[in-house]
């Protein structure tokens, strides 16, 4: 089972990687400093996100993977430039397995 985790808050590292280590391989979107922590902690690719403004393209892109079936699940840990990403790729995936881990 594969699974994502977008985050761009290096405070929730620990919990995330707790949280999703159990699903088996997951992979990373975020920033630079935090895509290179979490791969410590396990992950299996870590996708760079340089510009935060990439927001909606961002969520097409993670809606269309868990849609494929690429990703089971996914788990959101920011909002970034105060978007609700959880909010947006359950809404376009139309799916419910998304789970929103705040600190």
């Amino acid at each position: 089972m594969k699974t994502f985790v977008f985050s761009d808050d290096q405070g929730l590292i620990p919990s995330i990687a707790t949280f999703v280590r159990g699903l088996g391989d997951f992979d990373v979107y975020s920033s630079g400093t935090v895509s290179t922590s979490l791969t410590r902690y396990g992950a299996s690719k870590a996708f760079i996100i340089q510009d935060a403004n990439l927001t909606d393209a961002i969520s097409d892109l993670l809606a269309a993977k868990l849609v494929s079936g690429e990703y089971k699940y996914g788990f959101i840990a920011s909002t970034v430039n105060g978007r609700d990403i959880a909010g947006l790729v359950s809404a376009k995936a139309n799916v419910s397995s998304m789970a929103e881990i705040s600190s």
